[in-house]
């Protein structure tokens, strides 16, 4: 899977003809994290809820949280990082 470069914030202007390449020597630090569906279905209707706009339609939020009044997500998320110096 192709992985770009990331920048600092304070960095406003990267150069283009480089952006997002790594360079020979370069120690490259990858944060892999997952999530299980229900946790996913959960953040996800959360956030596309429609923004409170009088307009938008009504969204039921997805819970996993078992109970007819329970509303929530019990989550966790795993991560696992991964470090390589490109080969120069």
């Amino acid at each position: 899977m192709p992985v770009q470069r990331g920048y600092p914030t304070y960095v406003t202007n990267p150069d283009p003809n480089t952006f997002g390449y790594f360079w020979k020597g370069d120690t490259v630090t990858l944060k892999w994290a997952n999530i299980d569906s229900r946790t996913y279905d959960f953040y996800n209707t959360l956030e596309n809820d429609g923004g409170g706009s009088p307009f938008s339609s009504y969204i039921r939020v997805k819970s996993n949280v078992v109970g007819d009044s329970a509303i929530g997500v019990w989550a966790g998320y795993g991560s696992r990082y991964y470090t390589i110096v490109v080969p120069k």
